[in-house]
């Protein structure tokens, strides 16, 4: 009787917490038609514009909740070019939503074939979340559209796609280019993600956003400022002044600074860092994990950017399993780091590097390992090997003054034997030496062991995809939220 009453009870917290009238709702902008209502839109009667979806009405300024997408509701939008105005604003979405959506019901815009969107007028961000510009919106989901900033010019300090104080909403699938042109301002990023907690960007192919200054890291993939608990996953970023810049993540002491995944990107030809962390004072528990990336042909392939030696200098990144190929320089710490800031930089391949595999550009007294530890790493072809401050070092005298790579097994200086780096193939063959040469230490394999032995590089059991995906995001699984990371 009691397992009786528990199921009905179960079954009736599902039905109250599911969406009561989800619908999927369709827009064409060849057939459609903007006065169908909400309770009459279908595949055989859509709406004309996605505004009307996101609206419910005609006029951005004057939104019509009732007739607009509601939380669960799908909208499928049917392949063409679909353009409004923009808002003029950094924060000011151009499809902001009426509603929001909820843990579990997001509302979510799907392109159905190619759905490319414009700006008739003004500037401003085109799709995202915002609650900046307005009451929040949370749980929006943007799948599958193309952003040419060529004919959606942004602000500066913002970008063609923005999650701006908002819980759960995700850009996926989408590709979003920034025409190369520094002029659209400083802070140029494809996507700018700020004060928003459990947001995603996955599945993008982002690039050719640049912005003036040094290296031009301010022209981002993706920027973040003020966020926690945000997962970058099997993205695609090129040709911008960088991959993925948390930028400042912590610096305002009430951020909702959470864990950091940035795992499966394909970044490459980028001007200043692939991936570069500056201002997220992350604890041991809450870390920043960067795992099976491959960053290429850039300047700074990996960057931890030592700001201030102050309370929001970078903490706890764990740079683990990446592959870091032709770049000037393979790991560059820029600056001194606090005090037991807890980085780690594990089981990576660093291959090719033009100038040094590692710069630690801070003092040599700061090189320690309660504030940054090497292990398991292998290194091969680099035109030398490391600069610390001022001083050139082989692998041999980095182990023996600094204590770095020497853990066992020990860093290696050895081909990985690449399948085929020419073409872009990073897998390795069956007789490369960084075969379980590492400290499984996020428990890739899948085994629930984090000290047995792993492949070194982005290809731990070699059928991961890395980058875009074909037909959609597959969701990797997570790193186990019980490993031990500090």
């Amino acid at each position: 009787m009691l397992r009786k009453l528990h199921f009905i009870t179960v079954m009736l917290l599902a039905v109250l917490c599911s969406p009561a009238y989800a619908k999927t709702l369709y827009v064409d902008g060849s057939s459609g038609n903007d006065a169908v209502s909400y309770s009459d839109n279908s595949a055989e009667a859509p709406w004309r514009t996605i505004g009307r979806a996101a609206w419910g009405s005609t006029n951005r300024d004057a939104p019509n909740a009732s007739q607009a997408a509601q939380a669960g509701d799908i909208v499928i939008v049917r392949a063409g070019t679909y353009s409004t105005s923009g808002t003029g604003s950094r924060w000011g979405v151009a499809y902001r939503t009426a509603n929001s959506g909820r843990s579990g019901a997001p509302i979510v815009f799907q392109a159905d074939g190619t759905v490319v969107l414009t700006l008739t007028s003004s500037r401003g961000p085109v799709i995202g979340a915002s609650g900046f510009d307005g009451p929040r919106r949370d749980y929006i989901t943007w799948r599958g559209f193309t952003v040419f900033e060529a004919n959606a010019p942004s602000t500066p300090d913002t970008g063609v796609a923005v999650l701006a104080g908002t819980i759960g909403s995700t850009i996926e699938d989408c590709v979003l280019d920034g025409n190369g042109d520094p002029g659209f301002g400083d802070n140029h990023p494809g996507v700018r993600i700020e004060w928003s907690e459990n947001v995603s960007v996955r599945n993008c192919l982002i690039y050719n956003f640049r912005t003036s200054g040094v290296n031009g890291h301010n022209g981002a993939g993706i920027q973040i400022y003020n966020s926690g608990n945000v997962t970058l996953e099997q993205n695609e970023i090129h040709s911008s002044g960088s991959g993925i810049f948390l930028k400042a993540p912590g610096a305002d002491s009430s951020a909702p600074l959470a864990r950091f995944v940035v795992r499966n990107n394909y970044i490459h030809n980028i001007s200043g860092s692939g991936i570069a962390v500056l201002r997220s004072p992350n604890t041991p528990q809450e870390p920043i994990l960067v795992y099976q990336n491959i960053v290429r042909d850039s300047n700074f392939c990996v960057t931890i950017w030592a700001f201030d030696r102050g309370s929001t200098d970078a903490r706890n990144a764990k740079i683990v399993n990446n592959t870091v190929y032709n770049c000037n320089v393979g790991v560059w710490v820029s600056n001194d780091l606090v005090d037991n800031a807890g980085h780690l930089v594990q089981n990576n391949i660093v291959h090719g590097s033009r100038e040094y595999a590692v710069n630690f550009a801070g003092a040599v007294s700061n090189l320690s390992q309660p504030r940054i530890h090497f292990k398991h790493n292998l290194y091969y072809n680099n035109s030398r090997f490391a600069i610390v401050h001022t001083s050139n070092h082989s692998l041999s005298s980095w182990r023996s003054t600094f204590g770095q790579d020497s853990g066992q097994p020990a860093s290696l200086e050895a081909n990985p034997l690449f399948v085929s780096a020419s073409s872009g193939d990073f897998r390795l063959q069956s007789n490369s030496p960084a075969l379980s040469a590492g400290i499984d230490y996020l428990d890739l394999n899948r085994n629930g062991s984090t000290s047995d032995t792993v492949t070194l590089g982005a290809y731990v059991t070699g059928n991961e995809v890395i980058g875009r995906t074909s037909g959609g995001f597959p969701n990797p699984p997570a790193a186990p939220d019980d490993v031990s990371v500090e």
